[in-house]
């Protein structure tokens, strides 16, 4: 995302609509419209073995992504410093047993993390998450998960909103 800039008023040129608008329009369309934001969400189940491992999820389905934020497979590479909205969600299969875990990666490095219980035989679990983050450009975000149920695998559901990664530029 580009920074407006724009040109200034000369001492004695006339002020007319046409100029105001060449102030004014475009930095309100980028400020407000043409921000950053990229959603990455999972297009299939994902089977992931009864352990405390953490494991990446794969994210490949590119659901929208203004500003070439997708370019690495799984994962959301910054384009535009700045003040980030960062939300995240793993949907787990239904399984009574154990405890389902999630974790947002920046650079590699476990940022925000998320353990609850299992919720029940029927229900699937969702565990999700968001943080404000001040990231810089190649700052990259990752999720993953684990789970200890048990029983070998659960996988990670496409319903329910599924596993998905979001980061929406919010300022400088």
């Amino acid at each position: 995302m580009a920074i407006p800039v724009l040109s200034g008023f000369q001492a004695g040129e006339k002020v007319t609509a046409a100029k105001l608008n060449e102030h004014t329009k475009q930095a309100i369309e980028e400020a407000v419209y043409y921000k950053p934001f990229c959603h990455l969400q999972n297009a299939a189940p994902q089977l992931l073995a009864s352990s405390t491992t953490n494991t990446m999820v794969s994210v490949p389905t590119i659901i929208e992504d203004t500003e070439g934020m997708a370019a690495t497979a799984n994962r959301i590479t910054i384009t535009a410093a700045g003040l980030y909205r960062v939300t995240f969600q793993m949907a787990f299969n239904n399984n009574a047993a154990g405890a389902r875990g999630m974790f947002l990666w920046k650079n590699g490095a476990t940022t925000a993390a998320a353990v609850i219980p299992a919720a029940g035989g029927t229900i699937g679990t969702n565990c999700g998450g968001a943080k404000t983050m001040r990231l810089n450009v190649g700052d990259f975000l990752q999720i993953g998960g684990w789970q200890t149920s048990g029983v070998g695998t659960v996988g990670f559901d496409t319903a329910n909103g599924g596993c998905y990664l979001q980061a929406e530029w919010v300022s400088l």
